[in-house]
């Protein structure tokens, strides 16, 4: 386990201002390694989730967590050696969604998803998943266990309240990140982030939901806007900055269009600002089918305009 938690330490943050996360911020993927002590032996809890924040605001997708001194029976966690002697992180398939046990294996959306045969001393064979190969390098770890995350949000997602359509957008958005590839950011000096960006995006979700609208549980990827709504006679997709410069204007113009293309659908495209927006720029916003949310805060809650 603290080689898994390494590798996200070497890529990722713990200040952000939620505790006990490892935020990788260039993944959309949080690791959570933990436990407590008790008479059998240390009891793991090991989470992962794709969105910052606290109890249901970080979006658990799965928990996997080994035995320790104990065969695994309903333990959906294991670590093990392969024939190389290469030590594993996996997991067995079942997660619990909205109270009642859902295995992977059930869903198309975890096709192609890599699996291997355990074999245990007492002469059991049992199938698992493959998330992550302790003895690769960080970035290798990371990404794998995102590939496995992934698949447990997309089995989410088809099996809760939302329907296909949010299925599909996520899965569209899902391939154009691994198009991408892996990337390593260097070494950078000491700096405050402020946690804006994240205390918008849940005020803005809780203030659709009020009207009724249909919102995504999650972020559609950690490239993909930060928002959408799916079914209705228009979705839509909402991009939000925390300042008003040329440049962020310029960026959430792009961002809309382009995913509004990748997902091949039409959505009415949002622009969340925290101020009104110059005329000359909302007349090209218009020309561009796309609309303006602003924002301001009252008492420290978040007030929105436009929706």
């Amino acid at each position: 386990m603290k080689r898994w938690q390494k590798a996200f330490v070497m890529l990722g943050s713990l200040n952000h201002g939620f505790s006990g996360l490892i935020w990788v911020e260039s993944s959309g993927i949080w690791l959570r390694v933990g436990g407590r002590e008790r008479a059998k032996g240390f009891r793991y809890w090991n989470g992962i989730g794709d969105r910052l924040g606290s109890g249901k605001g970080r979006n658990l997708l799965v928990e996997i967590n080994p035995p320790d001194g104990e065969f695994p029976g309903r333990f959906q966690g294991l670590v093990a050696h392969d024939g190389a002697r290469r030590l594993w992180v996996l997991h067995a398939g079942e997660i619990n969604i909205e109270g009642m046990p859902v295995h992977l294996g059930d869903h198309v959306q975890v096709h192609g998803l890599p699996s291997v045969d355990v074999h245990f001393s007492n002469g059991k064979v049992r199938q698992y998943y493959k998330v992550a190969c302790l003895d690769a390098n960080e970035q290798s770890i990371v990404g794998s266990t995102k590939i496995f995350a992934d698949a447990c949000r997309l089995v989410r997602i088809s099996t809760g309240a939302q329907s296909q359509s949010a299925v599909e957008i996520a899965s569209q958005a899902k391939i154009f990140e691994e198009a991408l590839g892996p990337y390593l950011v260097g070494p950078q000096g000491a700096k405050w982030k402020d946690r804006t960006h994240a205390r918008i995006w849940h005020a803005l979700k809780q203030a659709l939901e009020a009207k009724g609208v249909k919102v995504a549980n999650e972020r559609v990827s950690s490239l993909g806007p930060d928002l959408f709504t799916y079914d209705g006679p228009v979705p839509r997709l909402f991009e939000i900055k925390t300042a008003a410069g040329s440049s962020d204007y310029l960026k959430a113009i792009g961002q809309l269009i382009v995913y509004e293309r990748l997902l091949k659908r039409g959505f009415r495209k949002m622009m969340v600002v925290p101020k009104d927006l110059p005329p000359a720029l909302k007349e090209i916003l218009e020309s561009l089918e796309i609309g303006v949310v602003t924002y301001g805060t009252k008492k420290g809650t978040p007030l929105f305009s436009g929706l």
